[in-house]
């Protein structure tokens, strides 16, 4: 029997919730009526709608306009990464203001249970935790903002699932250790073994990809706004991804998490094959800066990093700390953050060097020690203040 065939929509405007509206009248075919639908955006760092670092609100009040007239019954959700405080990230991003004025419940996903699962056939894990939330849900629209990764290349729908880990097990899929008995895929980095793994457990039944304001280079927060005015949506996260990938200037084959995703799920279609307008999507085809680590040298070149086997954890943390507050310290005399397992200490000033993390605590008496998996961007900015001497170059 013929595999099914997933139509992608796209639009392109101004008005983000219309334009939502419109395109998945277009392609959704199921019935949501009187299924209980969680949207799930991205709402995890602490950014205003339309700068690409979150979803666009107008695009998640476009989703639970379009759930109401389907007869459903959607909430949103999401989490936020460590030290960031949901209820404040929420009000920030613009989508409390929308859940209220549309109706609907805004719900932290690190509140519910933790509902433990078995991976098919893992790659990299045996067993995810979600949160109930998430797992009672009767249906799931990923909703993510188009943006460049510094770990996965991008973040799509299939990306954006990672918010439905419950609490500390997100972090997890970043402390993943090789195992002999997947040395199969030892090619390919544990978070994209980890997400596919998700994938086939957590599937949404509908992505719908935020492409308003994008994000290119140093994503997921360090990157520039790409406003692009887009929303693509199908039934299909594999086909979205892949068709979002496209416009984003990637082959699928080319971001390790879609491919072997696509690879567990039998190996859906690549690009050419998808049921899709080409001519309008090759019209709105816009190359992506990739996210490239020398950029955060060039951006902020008062902060030097040593680092060996770190995970993504302490990465972030880092990368938040650069973002909110990395322009009060330009011209300052170089500081020297170390991080990872394995990080080479050999060419580090003693006196102005942070020590980031559990991983590298074996270095801890060559700098300010920050405990933490991961510490939290406010523990770099108080350490800053432990520095000397603090003088202008």
């Amino acid at each position: 029997m013929a595999k099914k065939q997933f139509r992608i929509g796209i639009r392109h405007g101004d008005d983000a919730a219309a334009m939502t509206v419109e395109v998945l009248r277009e392609v959704v075919t199921r019935s949501f009526r009187n299924k209980s639908v969680l949207i799930k955006p991205n709402l995890g760092f602490f950014s205003s709608s339309g700068t690409g670092v979150v979803t666009h609100c107008e695009v998640i009040r476009g989703v639970i306009r379009f759930m109401k007239d389907a007869g459903a019954r959607p909430f949103v959700g999401d989490s936020c990464i460590f030290g960031v405080n949901p209820r404040e990230a929420f009000e920030k991003s613009g989508a409390a203001a929308v859940a209220r004025e549309e109706g609907v419940d805004l719900i932290n996903l690190d509140e519910g249970e933790p509902i433990p699962i078995e991976i098919p056939q893992p790659l990299a894990v045996d067993q995810v935790k979600i949160s109930s939330h998430a797992a009672h849900a009767d249906c799931i629209v990923s909703l993510p903002v188009m943006k460049t990764h510094m770990y996965a290349i991008v973040s799509i729908s299939l990306k954006n699932m990672k918010g439905c880990l419950f609490q500390r097990e997100k972090m997890r899929f970043h402390h993943l250790r090789e195992e002999e008995r997947f040395s199969r895929w030892h090619a390919y980095k544990n978070l994209d073994r980890a997400i596919a793994d998700l994938s086939s457990v957590l599937y949404a039944d509908l992505a719908v990809v935020d492409g308003m304001v994008a994000m290119e280079g140093m994503g997921p927060i360090l990157g520039e706004p790409k406003p692009l005015g887009l929303v693509v949506a199908a039934e299909d996260p594999i086909a979205a991804d892949t068709a979002a990938a496209f416009l984003m200037g990637f082959k699928r084959k080319e971001i390790p998490h879609l491919h072997l995703a696509a690879w567990k799920r039998g190996g859906k279609p690549d690009f050419d094959d998808l049921e899709l307008d080409r001519d309008l999507f090759a019209l709105h085809r816009t190359p992506f800066k990739p996210a490239l680590a020398e950029d955060i040298s060039a951006q902020y070149p008062e902060f030097a990093f040593s680092t060996g086997e770190t995970c993504s954890a302490c990465e972030a943390t880092a990368m938040a700390f650069l973002k909110y507050h990395g322009e009060k310290y330009k011209g300052i005399e170089t500081v020297h953050i170390i991080m990872g397992r394995r990080a080479d200490p050999k060419e580090v000033a003693r006196k102005r060097c942070i020590i980031l993390g559990n991983c590298a605590a074996k270095l801890r008496d060559m700098g300010i020690f920050l405990e933490g998996c991961p510490p939290i961007p406010s523990d770099i900015l108080n350490a800053l203040g432990g520095l000397e001497p603090k003088e202008r170059c």
